[in-house]
């Protein structure tokens, strides 16, 4: 573990007791943009699904994120420009859970717990390829392992995120009810 007098793996020790004000300000810059797209893409994807229907919202949003997810495993880790648009656009994925969370209506007296298991799903997501890259790199220890990993890790996931917008374009319904199909049936 890294203390104030020794350096972590990688950095040199002179580094190690400086304060890196500038990097907090970037970091800050981009956590904001992930976090802003969150919150304000939330209302542009109730306002799409009423007008264009879940399916068309849900594979939007999703293909949105794979461009992101993109963008991280390609960026530099100095690159402000590429860093906050991939965060921006991974932000876009709040709007796919808000279309979800009508799935639960399917599942009668279960709809609270279907509900809180799909926005946990949702939150786990997020440390998935963490996990996986961090994996990687403990695993193939060379000089740039972290990159490497952090690149395959993130095309394979944007890989998932595309495969589960194909089979969105399959599940999802057109409008915004997941009932339509019995209502046209009555």
């Amino acid at each position: 573990a890294a203390t104030a007098t020794s350096a972590p793996a990688g950095a040199s020790p002179q580094s190690a007791a400086v304060e890196c004000p500038e990097q907090a300000k970037l970091l800050g810059v981009v956590f904001a943009c992930g976090a802003w797209s969150v919150q304000a893409y939330r209302i542009v994807t109730g306002l799409q699904r009423d007008r264009y229907g879940t399916r068309v919202t849900v594979v939007g949003a999703m293909l949105l994120v794979a461009v992101g997810i993109v963008l991280l495993g390609l960026a530099p880790p100095n690159s402000l420009a590429l860093l906050s648009m991939g965060y921006f656009l991974l932000g876009v994925g709040a709007g796919v859970q808000l279309c979800m969370q009508s799935v639960a209506m399917l599942f009668g007296k279960y709809q609270g717990t279907v509900s809180a298991a799909l926005s946990g799903g949702f939150t786990a997501s997020a440390a998935v390829p963490l996990i996986i890259a961090e994996t990687i790199r403990t695993l193939v220890d060379d000089g740039n392992s972290h990159r490497h990993a952090r690149l395959v890790v993130m095309l394979g996931y944007a890989g998932v995120v595309i495969l589960s917008a194909g089979s969105a374009l399959w599940l999802m319904p057109r409008g915004g009810d997941f009932n339509e199909e019995l209502a046209v049936l009555q």
